[in-house]
């Protein structure tokens, strides 16, 4: 009877950790989407120059992504279109004083969900920034919403807005979606 129980322990502890699920921190990509028009139309964009740096432990999602972080030279954003860069980097991004840094202070794991208190460093100033992930077909995703106007921007967001007005129809969202994706291991 001890040696089934031992087993079944045994067996039950093989199988918590062959459900192990964490992410693959050599493949990571962080992105924004932000958005132009009446109609909310979604404009995805990436920094080239983006360095990351882990958690430390990296056999659990809470364990890679604890204390983990992102710094992204602005002057290095890709939106896919050369035109739109231009006109992003010289009104905005070119105008901040120090790189962009995101910092995952916590993360609440819930199967194949959970939560990431993040915090998001602009133009000298900090935002608490609540992100939500999800585990899917073998990719991790976690987005969050940020507030331009929430961070010493005003200036640069207004210049920005006005270069674009005849390319968003005279609107251009404060509100940017912020990502970060990885697959699964």
């Amino acid at each position: 009877m001890k040696k089934m129980l031992a087993s079944l322990a045994i067996f039950g502890l093989f199988g918590v950790f062959a459900n192990a699920v964490t992410i693959d921190t050599t493949k990571g990509e962080a992105y924004f989407i932000a958005y132009k028009m009446k109609a909310k139309v979604a404009v995805k964009g990436m920094f080239n120059d983006t360095k990351f740096k882990f958690g430390s432990k990296s056999d659990s999602i809470s364990g890679a992504l604890k204390g983990a972080s992102a710094t992204m030279d602005p002057k290095s954003v890709d939106t896919k279109d050369k035109m739109r860069n231009k006109n992003i980097t010289e009104t905005f991004f070119s105008k901040m004083k120090s790189p962009i840094k995101v910092l995952f202070k916590d993360v609440k794991e819930n199967g194949d969900k959970g939560s990431i208190a993040a915090v998001v460093s602009m133009n000298g100033k900090d935002v608490n920034v609540p992100m939500e992930y999800t585990i899917k077909d073998g990719k991790f995703s976690a987005t969050g919403k940020i507030d331009i106007q929430d961070f010493p921007l005003k200036d640069e967001f207004a210049a920005l807005s006005a270069r674009c007005k005849p390319f968003h129809a005279g609107v251009t969202w404060s509100e940017v979606t912020i990502g970060f994706d990885a697959p699964t291991k």
